[in-house]
């Protein structure tokens, strides 16, 4: 069963595109959690999501105040990186 824990980046760090939230976990940054019932104001990042026992998805708020959300399955980070790789691929067709 797939634990869904609701985080924010930590530290005051502000994402604005879920671009940069795949970034920021794949870097191994860390984020806040959110969700009471998981440890509310403790941090955890792609590690501790590898080592958990149980699949873990995350529910990632971001942009100005918090006002988005994106969900990340953090079972494959092969998946993540395919799609970090597409997001910066139409990001640079936009450019042209």
């Amino acid at each position: 069963m797939t634990e869904y824990i609701t985080v924010k980046p930590a530290y005051g760090k502000e994402l604005l595109s879920e671009k940069e939230v795949l970034q920021h976990y794949l870097d191994g940054k860390d984020f806040m959690i959110l969700s009471l019932h998981h440890g509310a104001g403790s941090y955890l990042n792609i590690l501790d999501c590898e080592r958990a026992k149980k699949p873990i998805s995350l529910e990632v708020r971001f942009g100005k105040k918090s006002q988005k959300v994106t969900l990340l399955d953090t079972s494959n980070a092969e998946v993540l990186k395919g799609k970090l790789e597409r997001k910066q691929q139409q990001g640079k067709k936009k450019e042209k």
